[in-house]
C-alpha cells in the first residue's frame, strides 16, 4: 500500500523507508525473569550499555546470589557486582 504522505512527513513520522524496527523479546524475557524472581530493577541505559540495581520487591527481603546466577546465562557480556546494602552500601 503506497503512502500518500510526502518524503518529509514520512521521515518525521518514521514511516515506510524511515520506519525503525526492533525486537522486544529480550525485554520481555527480562520482565518475566524479574516478575518470577519477585525482584525490583532500577536503572537504564542505551543500546550499548545498561546499568541496574536489583533488589527484592518484598518489604524486608534481599536479592540473593541465586538471583545473580539465574541472570548470567540468559544475557551475554554481563558484569555483575557484589551484593551490597541497598541503604548504606553504595
Amino acid at each position: 500500500m503506497a503512502s500518500t504522505k510526502n518524503r518529509r512527513l514520512r521521515k518525521k513520522l518514521c514511516l515506510d523507508e524511515f520506519a525503525v524496527s526492533g525486537s522486544d523479546s529480550l525485554l520481555d524475557q527480562f520482565i518475566e525473569f524479574v516478575e518470577d524472581r519477585e525482584i525490583c530493577v532500577v536503572g537504564g541505559g542505551n543500546i550499548k550499555s545498561f546499568s541496574a540495581f536489583i533488589c527484592s520487591d518484598q518489604r524486608y527481603g534481599s536479592a540473593s546470589s541465586e538471583d545473580i546466577d539465574q541472570t548470567k546465562p540468559s544475557i551475554s557480556n554481563i558484569v555483575v557486582g557484589p551484593l551490597v546494602d541497598a541503604n548504606y552500601g553504595i
